[in-house]
């Protein structure tokens, strides 16, 4: 999710190689130039944008993108396309002033699987390609129910292929709903597992103890909460 990660996969689509270069500003240079001679419109499509936003690139790259044809003469301006699988994250809203200046979106909505059409997905994929019984109707319609709580097919299909993974390593020829419950921790919430990774010791005993407050069933409010964290880490103060 870095800068220089994208564009690297901007040149590669464009040239049908990896650039050799790693210097940032020789790939642009080599995108401009491929674009000029082609008189072709870049179009970019940031797929799981939010995994940009957390990695903290996304102002820059669509900043940098949208603006691209002002570096270089009878460059067409280039078209980004975000799409975001969290409901919750407004991509608009992410957006710093500068990018807002050039970044006028289109908000086009398309409603998540429900649990019935992820089941039948999942359970395709899983005829295609695991032999029979090795993963029976009832565990497909629990981790179905896993992916429709986090609105992503996708991570049915990778609880498909982690709990797989796990029977198999075990020499097992069936998976289990232990499988399912080890592997989901892993498979869920991939955004928040990347910033969970950022804070520090006492930030995260901080956010556990706000989860086991709200599992207990205490009070949620946000004042009720920063009155009783006060008294509970120095981070809180």
């Amino acid at each position: 999710h870095t800068t220089l990660a994208v564009y690297q996969r901007i040149a590669g689509q464009l040239f049908g190689y990896k650039t050799p270069s790693r210097r940032l500003e020789d790939i642009r240079e080599a995108i401009a130039a491929a674009l000029r001679e082609t008189d072709v419109t870049l179009l970019v499509c940031f797929d799981d944008a939010e995994h940009l936003v957390v990695a903290g690139t996304y102002n820059n790259l669509l900043y940098q993108i949208l603006r691209l044809y002002e570096g270089w003469e009878d460059l067409r301006a280039p078209g980004v396309i975000v799409v975001t699988s969290d409901l919750e994250m407004q991509l608009y809203a992410e957006a710093d002033g500068p990018v807002r200046s050039v970044f006028h979106p289109t908000e086009i909505f398309f409603p998540p699987y429900a649990k019935t059409e992820i089941r039948e997905i999942l359970t395709d994929r899983a005829r295609q390609a695991l032999y029979p019984r090795v993963l029976p109707a009832p565990l497909i319609d629990r981790i179905a129910t896993i992916a429709a709580g986090e609105q992503d097919v996708r991570v049915g299909i990778d609880l498909i292929r982690a709990v797989t993974l796990r029977a198999e390593k075990d020499g097992r020829r069936r998976v289990t709903h232990a499988d399912i419950t080890a592997a989901a921790r892993a498979a869920t919430a991939p955004a928040l597992r990347v910033r969970a990774t950022g804070l520090s010791d006492a930030e995260r005993a901080l956010a556990c103890w706000i989860a086991e407050r709200s599992y207990d069933g205490g009070d949620m409010a946000s004042g009720a909460v920063f009155e009783a964290a006060q008294e509970y880490l120095p981070v809180g103060k």
